[in-house]
C-alpha cells in the first residue's frame, strides 16, 4: 500500500543504507530494481561506507541508464566516496539530478557535509543543484 500511494503522488521513497545489515545496499538495489521504474527510490548514504560507496557508484550509473528513479544524497559518505560520484557524474554527464547534499544532523556535523560539496573541484552549477535545486524540485510539492 505504501509504494502504491506513493506511486500514485509521485512522493519518493526514503531507504538508509549500508554496507551490511537489514540495510544492507545490496537489499536497497533489489527493492530498486523491483519498484524503481514506477517508484522514486531515495537511497540515503549512497550506500553507507566504504564497501558500500564501491557497490554503490558503478550501480547508480547503471540504474540509471535503466530508467530508474534513483536518487542519492552525501550524507555520511566516507572519504572518497561522494568525491567519486561526482567526479563521475561531471564525466558522464548524468546523474547530477539525482544527487542531494545530506548532512544528517544530529549524527554527522555540518560543516565536514557541507565541505564535501562545496570543497569538491566540480562545476558551481553541479554545487547549485546538489545544495538546492535538485531537493526542490524533489520534495518541494510536498512542503
Amino acid at each position: 500500500m505504501i509504494l502504491d500511494a506513493a506511486a500514485q503522488n509521485d512522493m519518493p521513497i526514503h531507504l538508509h543504507t549500508s554496507p551490511g545489515g537489514g540495510s544492507d545496499i545490496d537489499n536497497a538495489f533489489a527493492m530498486v530494481r523491483k519498484f524503481g521504474l514506477r517508484n522514486k527510490i531515495h537511497l540515503v548514504h549512497m550506500g553507507g561506507g566504504v564497501s558500500g560507496h564501491i557497490k554503490f557508484v558503478p550501480r547508480f550509473f547503471e540504474l540509471l541508464a535503466d530508467g530508474y528513479q534513483i536518487y542519492t544524497d552525501s550524507s555520511w559518505a566516507v572519504g572518497f566516496g561522494s568525491t567519486w560520484l561526482l567526479k563521475e557524474i561531471e564525466a558522464r554527464g548524468i546523474g547530477g539530478d539525482r544527487f542531494l547534499f545530506g548532512s544528517d544532523i544530529p549524527w554527522s556535523d555540518f560543516a565536514s557535509e557541507y565541505w564535501k560539496i562545496e570543497g569538491a573541484p566540480i562545476s558551481e552549477e553541479l554545487k547549485d543543484n546538489i545544495f538546492w535545486n535538485n531537493s526542490e524540485r524533489l520534495y518541494s510539492k510536498f512542503w
